[in-house]
């Protein structure tokens, strides 16, 4: 077996540099990446919330326009059935 040049210890040393410099990049993308994920979760569930939020606005609305419509439909019988016993009957 050759024994190694110190150019070949060179050589390795710079690619051992390398690669632990590439490791080191990906390891920060890795918690930069664990981090956006912490963030863009946290956004989602903000928006999760709002939109729950919304929906029982909605809902409350949907509520509130059926009692305005009860509320509209007594009314219009009240006025039908005043204006009926306003009118004058003709007996036959």
């Amino acid at each position: 077996m050759a024994k190694p040049t110190t150019d070949t210890v060179a050589d390795l040393a710079a690619v051992r540099e390398t690669v632990r410099a590439t490791l080191d990049r990906i390891d920060a993308e890795l918690e930069g990446l664990e981090r956006g994920s912490c963030v863009m979760t946290g956004q989602l569930q903000r928006l999760r919330d709002e939109f729950f939020e919304l929906n029982d606005r909605a809902l409350a609305l949907v509520h509130r326009s059926v009692e305005c419509y009860t509320v509209l439909a007594t009314i219009d019988q009240g006025l039908n059935e005043g204006l009926e016993a306003a009118r004058p009957h003709v007996s036959g």
